[in-house]
């Protein structure tokens, strides 16, 4: 989070890039993973990108909170997995 924060801000003070009127034409989509109760911790930081996109004008789309440690433990997580298909077949019909 605080590298998406970082990078944002100073994206924000170029004024040659356009920035916050770009990103205002943008959805975003979110896939985080973690360990313990993932799926209840893992709101406060799907509401932090919520406001930093809302800050832009642009959309918080959708998000996936997957539940694994350690590499490859988020395929046991059926329903984040049931989702990743869903997104993926939205992404493809685009």
């Amino acid at each position: 989070m605080k590298n998406f924060i970082d990078r944002w801000s100073q994206s924000m003070r170029e004024p040659d890039l356009n920035f916050s009127d770009r990103m205002a034409q943008k959805e975003a989509y979110v896939l985080i993973t973690g360990g313990d109760q993932p799926k209840i911790k893992g709101l406060p930081l799907i509401q932090q990108f919520h406001w930093i996109l809302d800050f832009v004008g642009a959309r918080l789309h959708r998000w996936i909170i997957g539940e694994g440690n350690r590499p490859g433990d988020v395929l046991q997580d059926a329903e984040a997995l049931r989702q990743a298909e869903e997104w993926n077949r939205l992404l493809q019909s685009r």
